[in-house]
């Protein structure tokens, strides 16, 4: 079956997959990163590198504490779920769910991301 991506206009066979090969977009579920400072959010629909910049905008002061690139949320074209990995240059470690996350794990509602075991948490939802 073809599909045509609503954000990039590439057009591809989807044998089932879940997302745009080209940009990473889907049309389906969205990630929510709320702060739990300020009560913000972002909500994401494509792979998208998260850091000071990002963070800055509605996480609060204690975004002073993410490196330029914290950590990285992905959307897994094959079987639709959201994955999480830190970034190997952010000089604070990047914690899930109160564990420091060591390798690539997928992300559920209700997890809590914060950078170090405490500071800046950002509590996920996921949005049909």
């Amino acid at each position: 079956m073809s599909w045509k991506c609503k954000s990039c206009g590439f057009e591809a066979n989807t044998d089932g997959k879940v997302a745009c090969e080209a940009c990473g977009y889907y049309d389906g579920q969205v990630l929510v990163l709320q702060s739990q400072e300020t009560g913000k959010a972002i909500r994401v629909r494509i792979s998208t590198t998260v850091g000071k910049h990002l963070l800055r905008t509605f996480a609060g002061e204690e975004a002073r504490f993410a490196s330029d690139s914290q950590f990285r949320v992905t959307r897994d074209s094959d079987t639709g779920a959201w994955i999480i990995e830190h970034a190997p240059d952010a000089k604070n470690p990047t914690f899930l769910n109160g564990g420091k996350l060591e390798a690539c794990v997928p992300l559920e509602s209700g997890a809590c991301i914060s950078i170090g075991p405490e500071k800046m948490r950002l509590v996920v939802a996921i949005e049909a």
